[in-house]
């Protein structure tokens, strides 16, 4: 009975050789990751404790037991935590494969790093398999998510402190300590987020700085109409998303936001889908971006609805220098004369990108276009 008991889940607690120490080191991590991330729940661990398993290597030999379909990414954090977070890719039997290419049992991984810390697309959660990595990947788009919510939560209060006549620095106020431990926090940057978040009304907050902070009354009156303004300087999905029923162009001057846990959930004006919402005006912003301190890290694509050669050449020959075009590809045709094409090119920042749609705009070519962020 005792030998049966042995081969359950924690067998290897009984062990004498280094796998106790292994596995108990896996536990460890696993539970730590539970305790500081929202993302990795309990059933991870009952999952992930049951999965089979894979056998990799490291270059010395060195073994590492990680679930099956299991990818490079997962391998990197087990290595350790700065190893994942600066994983570009591996090697693996001469080739150079993707962070988030599968593993195979028996590969021998040489993890690829970069100099600095990579900022990893969101769809790559959903590929890794092991708490760690994934707890490690939930962690760093909180921390991006919330630089950007801070910012909007400090703005949209300064705004709308100045609306109804109080000070900014009314927030300097001897009592402030009292207004941010009756909403359970310990730092003003924390009220910022919770705004920016949408987790707290701004008309509460206000409410509550006006008789904590501010003798109970204010100079002006509840404001209405207009939302508050915002200028951001990334598109990072994690923090900012496009909606996919009106798809805002973030170079327009007649976008919106709602502020979500998620981000913010950006929207054209006049959107009809928006328009139906509700929601109170501090619940929204107006949005715009600095455009030319607004970096573009993927490649674009622009579909050209129908075009002879001799019009798409020209089109592309007249474009503005900056754009570094990728790739043109005849995609079907309406004609033998007039095919649609398939146009791939960079842009750095939106400013430039803002040139090259208008660019097309002028050349009255039809096109489609929708900002891949």
């Amino acid at each position: 009975m005792e030998r049966r008991a042995q081969r359950g889940l924690f067998r290897n607690w009984s062990s004498q050789t280094k796998k106790q120490g292994r596995f108990i080191q896996e536990i460890q991590e696993m539970f730590d990751v539970i305790g500081s991330e929202d993302s990795v729940s309990y059933r991870d661990v009952i999952a992930a404790s049951g999965k089979k398993e894979i056998y990799t290597y490291t270059p010395r030999g060195d073994l590492l037991c990680l679930p099956v379909r299991s990818t490079v990414l997962d391998f990197a954090f087990r290595v350790h935590t700065e190893v994942g977070h600066t994983c570009l890719g591996a090697m693996i039997q001469n080739k150079r494969l993707p962070a988030e290419h599968l593993l195979k049992d028996g590969d021998m991984v040489r993890i690829i790093r970069a100099d600095k810390l990579i900022r990893f697309d969101q769809e790559i959660l959903g590929l890794c398999k092991t708490p760690r990595s994934r707890g490690e990947l939930a962690k760093g788009f909180r921390i991006r998510r919330r630089k950007v919510t801070k910012e909007v939560g400090y703005s949209m209060l300064k705004q709308e402190l100045l609306r109804y006549g109080i000070p900014f620095d009314v927030l300097e106020n001897e009592d402030l300590p009292a207004l941010l431990d009756h909403y359970s926090i310990e730092f003003l940057d924390e009220l910022y987020v919770k705004i920016g978040e949408g987790r707290l009304r701004l008309r509460d907050v206000i409410e509550n700085i006006k008789i904590r902070l501010f003798g109970g009354e204010s100079p002006l009156v509840m404001p209405t109409g207009a939302f508050n303004k915002i200028e951001l300087t990334t598109l990072d999905p994690v923090s900012v998303k496009l909606s996919s029923c009106c798809r805002p162009n973030p170079s327009a001057k007649d976008n919106c936001a709602l502020l979500t846990e998620k981000g913010l959930s950006v929207h054209y004006k006049k959107c009809e889908r928006f328009l139906k919402l509700n929601f109170q005006r501090e619940d929204a912003v107006d949005i715009s971006w600095r455009t030319r301190e607004t970096n573009i890290r993927k490649k674009q694509v622009l579909y050209v609805l129908r075009a002879t050669r001799k019009e798409i050449m020209d089109v592309i020959a007249g474009a503005p220098e900056e754009m570094e075009m990728e790739g043109l590809q005849i995609l079907s045709s309406y004609s033998q004369s007039q095919p649609a094409w398939e146009l791939t090119f960079k842009a750095s920042n939106l400013y430039i990108l803002q040139k090259i749609i208008r660019h097309f705009d002028k050349s009255n070519i039809p096109f489609e276009f929708y900002l891949d962020c």
